[in-house]
C-alpha cells in the first residue's frame, strides 16, 4: 500500500500538490485536476490535508455513555450562538474532547472531489502534522501551523504571525511552544524553543489513523460507486445483468405463479365441470371432490344391472375426460382395458374412487405417478 498526501494551493482548491511514500515524500506533483490521481489504487491510501483555516476547533467535553449524536448535538447548542453563519451552513464533528467546524461549502467541494476516487481516502486538518501532546508551531504549504496541547489547532499566513501569537498569550501568557524546522520569524521569536526538527511525513503517515478524526464523507452517485468498486468491462456487464434479474427476477417469477394458479384453477374447474354439470365455480377442490365421491353411490343406483353398463362406461368417459389414451371393450368378456395418460392425480382419486364404489371388479391395475400425474393401464371386468 502506498500512501500519498494532497494538499490544495490555492482558496477554490483548483490547484492541489501532491507527495507520495514511495518518492519518501520529497518530490512535489502539481495536478489541476483531481482526476489526475485516478492511476492511484484502490490499495492506496490518500491523506488530504484540508488548511486549518478552515477548520474551527473547539475543545468540548464529551459525555461518557451518551451517544456520538446526543454529545454532537450537545456541541452544536454550545457554539451555534458564536457562529458567524447559520447553523445549517456548517458540518459539525467530535473528536477526542475537541469539536471541529467547518463551512459545509468547502467540506462537501473536498467530498465530492475526493469521491471519485478508489482509493482510501482520509481528510484531517494540516496541523495534525504537528500535533503532539503539548504547543508546537511550524512551517507548512506557505503558511504557519498551530497545534496547541488541548488538542485544537490552526494554521495562518506569516505575515499574521506575530498579532496571532499576541492574542495567544493574552489567553495563555506563559505560552512557549516547540518550534519544528527552520523558519526564521519562528526561530527568532522563540529562541530558545527550537527543536530544530522538519515535520516527519514519515512518522506522521505510520500513526493508527482510526485514532484520528476523518472529516471524509463519500459522495454517493452511480459515477463514484463505479469508480470506487473498480470493476472492469465485463465485471460491469456482470454487474449490470446481475441487478437487472434482482430487479425483474421477483416479478416475473410472481407472473409465472400468477399464470400457473391460473391454469389450475382453470383446469381444476374443467375436471369439475366435466364431472358434474352444476358446478359453477371451484371454491375449496377438495371439499368439492369430497363431496362428489359422497354422491357416488348415490350414482351407483342407476348401475345396479347390467343394463347401465353403457351408462358407467359413458360415466367413466365423462370422469376421465380427455385423459383417457383409450378405452376399448370386449363384449365376449365384458373386460373394459382403459389406458390413462398424465391424467392429474386428482382426478384419478374420483376415477378410481368410482371404480372401487362400482360394482365392477379390478382385473389388473399397472400405473406410475409422477408430478402430480397419474399414467398407466387399468382393466375392470363389469
Amino acid at each position: 500500500m502506498n500512501t500519498h498526501l494532497i494538499y490544495p494551493n490555492d482558496v477554490k482548491f483548483t490547484e492541489h500538490t501532491v507527495l507520495s511514500h514511495e518518492s519518501g515524500f520529497n518530490t512535489e506533483q502539481k495536478i489541476t485536476s483531481i482526476d489526475d490521481l485516478n492511476n492511484i489504487s484502490s490499495k492506496d491510501r490518500l491523506i488530504y490535508l484540508i488548511p486549518s483555516s478552515f477548520v474551527k476547533t473547539k475543545q468540548f467535553g464529551s459525555i461518557k455513555n451518551v451517544s456520538y449524536e446526543n454529545n454532537l448535538a450537545n456541541f452544536i447548542s454550545e457554539v451555534d450562538t458564536s457562529l458567524a453563519n447559520d447553523v445549517s451552513e456548517n458540518e459539525f464533528y467530535i473528536f477526542d474532547d475537541i469539536g471541529f467546524i467547518v463551512k459545509k461549502d468547502i467540506i462537501d467541494r473536498i467530498c465530492s472531489l475526493l469521491s471519485r476516487l478508489k482509493c482510501n481516502i482520509v481528510v484531517i486538518p494540516d496541523y495534525f502534522l504537528i500535533k503532539q501532546k503539548l504547543d508546537t508551531v511550524s512551517e507548512f504549504n506557505k503558511k504557519l501551523l498551530f497545534s496547541f496541547e488541548d488538542g485544537s489547532g490552526n494554521s495562518i499566513h506569516t505575515a499574521n504571525f506575530e498579532d496571532y501569537v499576541d492574542i495567544i498569550k493574552n489567553q495563555k501568557p506563559n505560552y512557549e511552544p516547540i518550534i519544528f524546522g527552520s523558519n526564521e520569524t519562528l526561530n527568532s521569536f522563540f529562541k530558545e524553543n527550537s527543536a530544530n526538527e522538519s515535520i516527519d511525513f514519515i512518522k506522521f503517515i505510520s500513526q493508527d489513523f482510526k485514532d484520528l478524526p476523518n472529516l471524509f464523507k463519500f459522495k454517493i452517485n452511480f459515477q463514484n460507486i463505479i469508480n470506487k468498486i473498480n470493476l472492469t468491462k465485463i465485471e460491469m456487464a456482470l454487474s449490470i445483468i446481475s441487478i437487472a434479474a434482482l430487479c425483474f427476477l421477483p416479478f416475473l417469477l410472481i407472473k409465472e405463479n400468477y399464470n400457473q394458479a391460473n391454469d389450475y384453477q382453470e383446469a381444476t374447474f374443467e375436471i369439475f365441470k366435466s364431472i358434474d354439470k352444476n358446478t359453477k365455480r371451484v371454491v375449496s377442490p377438495r371439499l368439492q371432490i369430497d363431496q362428489i365421491i359422497n354422491q357416488i353411490p348415490e350414482i351407483d343406483k342407476d348401475f345396479d344391472s347390467n343394463k347401465n353398463d353403457i351408462k358407467k362406461i359413458n360415466f367413466l368417459i365423462k370422469l376421465g375426460d380427455k385423459y383417457l389414451e383409450s378405452f376399448e371393450l370386449d363384449n365376449s368378456t365384458k373386460i373394459l382395458d382403459i389406458s390413462i395418460r398424465n391424467m392429474p392425480e386428482i382426478q384419478f382419486k374420483i376415477f378410481e374412487t368410482f371404480l372401487d364404489k362400482s360394482q365392477v371388479t379390478i382385473v389388473n391395475k399397472n400405473i406410475a405417478r409422477s408430478n402430480d400425474m397419474v399414467t398407466g393401464e387399468i382393466k375392470i371386468s363389469i
